[in-house]
């Protein structure tokens, strides 16, 4: 089963998680226009997996930045659609709160780092340093919490700490246990698509533009959502080319993590021009990374005005945290193997 790479796309195809043919409260998704035995009940679905991260300050425009927000924008989002958060998203966060964490580094080389087993429970959670069998094992040298102020503290030595690692792990056993589909994305990017973009299914999108209105406003709408996300939030993807899965497309394989998007919305002269080009070391890629749209203006007027023009571009591989000096996202790459390795299911998209 494994990791379901079957929904990452380009272009903006909104996640069954959200609302792919669905309505969802409080984590459970109602599938609406599958008609199948097996779709024709609630099914209870969890995020499990949402990077979050610190989001690198953008430079390109004048615009006001709300930096460091992308996480906290989607939870926002969320709530304002009606989703309870404390249901729908399976992360675990403790904020400021000092725990065991996922990787500690004791020196330069790797061969002085400790990371945390995606097979099993490491045996920290809510032990203290007297309980280790080892002290001067690395995996109790420090504790972390949210900020830079946090990270690599000396633990007290008779205090206990929770292990996010181990909480995490055992919190999604238990909810696919329970009945609950998990579900995650790669990057904190978020178009926020209409329902009517999941419903018009496999095909071509200028076609379904040229024949549903409502379809091509959606479309744009998501679109220019995207574009702020990541010029205004600073939201970014989590990927790198390290990482491996045991079912991920040969076309996803190919360049994984080291890709790059252009994404561009221009009017005029009564037209809007959406363009998303996706390249592997300065090339082009083929059909099924790009998109070339023409809608005309009338049909989003009071979304796209005259002359308008934006863009992003955006690579695929994660940035590096501007204080560790490290790529952003390693929580969520740790979770993906951890999930890849699991015996049930997981849905995967590339934003919400």
């Amino acid at each position: 089963m494994v990791l379901d790479f079957k929904f990452v796309r380009r272009g903006m195809v909104a996640s069954a998680w959200r609302n792919n043919n669905s309505s969802q409260t409080d984590g459970e998704t109602v599938r609406q226009r599958d008609p199948s035995p097996a779709r024709s009940k609630v099914v209870k679905s969890v995020l499990a997996s949402l990077p979050g991260g610190d989001g690198l300050e953008d430079t390109r425009n004048d615009e006001p930045k709300d930096h460091n927000n992308a996480y906290k924008h989607i939870v926002k989002k969320l709530t304002e659609s009606g989703f309870d958060t404390m249901h729908a998203l399976g992360t675990v966060w403790f904020g400021k709160e000092l725990v065991w964490g996922m990787e500690v580094s004791g020196g330069d080389g790797l061969e002085d780092t400790w990371v945390h087993p995606i097979d099993r429970e490491c045996g920290r959670d809510d032990k203290s340093c007297e309980d280790a069998p080892d002290r001067s094992h690395l995996m109790w040298s420090f504790v972390e919490g949210e900020g830079p102020e946090n990270r690599s503290i000396v633990p007290v030595r008779d205090k206990r700490y929770k292990c996010w690692c181990c909480r995490w792990m055992r919190k999604f056993d238990k909810l696919v246990a329970e009945g609950y589909e998990l579900h995650i994305v790669t990057s904190n990017i978020s178009c926020w698509a209409d329902p009517v973009l999941a419903a018009g299914g496999e095909g071509d999108i200028q076609d379904f533009c040229d024949a549903d209105p409502e379809y091509a406003r959606a479309y744009v709408k998501a679109t220019l959502n995207q574009i702020e996300s990541v010029n205004r939030y600073g939201a970014g993807s989590s990927c790198l080319p390290s990482e491996t899965f045991r079912n991920i497309p040969e076309d996803w394989r190919r360049g994984y993590g080291m890709r790059e998007s252009r994404l561009d919305v221009l009017e005029e002269d009564g037209t809007v021009f959406i363009k998303h080009l996706t390249f592997l070391d300065g090339v082009c890629l083929d059909a099924s990374f790009g998109i070339e749209l023409r809608i005309p203006t009338v049909v989003v007027a009071d979304l796209v005005a005259r002359g308008h023009s934006s863009m992003i571009c955006l690579k695929e591989g994660a940035e590096v945290h501007p204080h560790t000096k490290k790529p952003l996202g390693s929580g969520c790459r740790w979770e993906r193997q951890v999930l890849d390795a699991k015996p049930y299911r997981v849905w995967v998209y590339e934003s919400l």
